[in-house]
């Protein structure tokens, strides 16, 4: 039985190549919106309360100099799907969510994406980010 890559696993160095990895460039998502269900991100020093709901575009404009995300979950629909709770994979690759991202400890990330295509290109750029570690995540082996 083939092993099929279902996601990524990143270790940067820093919050900035983070920051600059999660701008998604190459990816071309207009008719999807995040949604985020938990965050922790620090403004200038300060905890803010960021935006539950927002445009693939809007994000990436979220992502300012002063802006360190400590945690963040949150998941990829297409516009006008069913958005919903999900604990596990299994209920992930049930729902019409396209991707997670997985966000902890500011510097360590990882991303679950249907999209076979969007995949390999997210784990091409965190390699061209220095002193960043990357891995596939395999289905059934994580």
């Amino acid at each position: 039985m083939k092993n099929i890559c279902c996601g990524i696993r990143c270790e940067f160095s820093s919050h900035n190549d983070v920051r600059q990895w999660l701008k998604f460039e190459g990816i071309s998502a207009e008719n999807y919106s995040f949604v985020a269900t938990d965050a922790f991100v620090l403004l200038d020093g300060q905890n803010i309360s960021w935006p539950k709901k927002y445009t693939f575009d809007s994000f990436k404009g979220c992502l300012n100099s002063s802006i360190i995300i400590l945690e963040l979950l949150m998941c990829l629909y297409p516009h006008n799907s069913h958005e919903e709770s999900i604990n596990t994979y299994e209920e992930y690759k049930q729902s019409e969510c396209e991707m997670i991202v997985l966000l902890y400890d500011s510097c360590y990330v990882d991303i679950y994406c249907k999209n076979q295509e969007w995949l390999e290109i997210l784990y091409e750029n965190a390699l061209c980010i220095p002193n960043t570690k990357v891995e596939r995540i395999y289905e059934g082996l994580d």
